[in-house]
């Protein structure tokens, strides 16, 4: 509303770039918003590398290398000025955010790719973790969808070495194991899913 009604009487840098990084979530695309706040801070380093990382996830090949051009040279600005702790923060929660809108859409590979990228700039960063573990629980349900057992078995694997806990994975896992009647890993994951939730239906 401020942006709408009174942009003169707000940071519109910062408030361009902060509503940039949540739009994502929300599956928006902030990508004419951050035009507007480029057309007005054109030099503007945040607003930039919000441009550069969400570029990177264009479906347009060469959008696609613009963005990661961009992004490598002002990861390299950030290091030489000694801001790439920000740097990282702030690409990492775009990214994060990027995963979070495509996993709500169902897109599981984008959001995959996109929760990988929030851990490369920042590899400790627990929510993109469990984000990456939703991810591949989402890729297996699909993937066993298609008739791709093998595969579904590989992606709800990987999901539980990310989150362990994940109670969804350990029942769709348990059940491939159980229709291929390998009963020993069967049990082990309904009795995994049994400790997380002892009325587990």
């Amino acid at each position: 509303r401020a942006l709408d009604r009174a942009p003169e009487a707000i940071p519109l840098e910062e408030v361009c770039f902060r509503l940039a990084c949540v739009l994502p979530y929300t599956g928006e695309d902030p990508t004419p918003l951050l035009l507007r706040g480029l057309a007005e801070f054109p030099h503007s380093v945040l607003l930039n590398t919000a441009m550069a990382a969400i570029s990177t996830e264009s479906p347009d090949a060469e959008t696609r290398k613009r963005g990661q051009d961009l992004l490598a040279h002002l990861h390299q600005q950030a290091q030489q000025s000694g801001q790439s702790e920000a740097f990282a923060i702030n690409v990492s929660a775009i990214y994060h955010n990027l995963g979070n809108g495509l996993l709500r859409k169902g897109e599981a590979l984008g959001a995959i790719h996109a929760f990988g990228c929030a851990l490369t700039f920042k590899p400790d960063k627990e929510q993109a973790v469990r984000g990456l573990g939703q991810a591949w629980t989402l890729r297996g349900i699909q993937l066993k969808k298609q008739g791709q057992g093998e595969e579904a078995a590989a992606a709800y694997a990987r999901a539980l070495e990310l989150n362990p806990s994940d109670g969804v994975a350990h029942v769709n896992l348990g059940g491939l194991y159980y229709r291929a009647g390998r009963w020993d890993q069967a049990i082990a994951h309904y009795q995994a899913t049994l400790a997380l939730g002892p009325s587990s239906h």
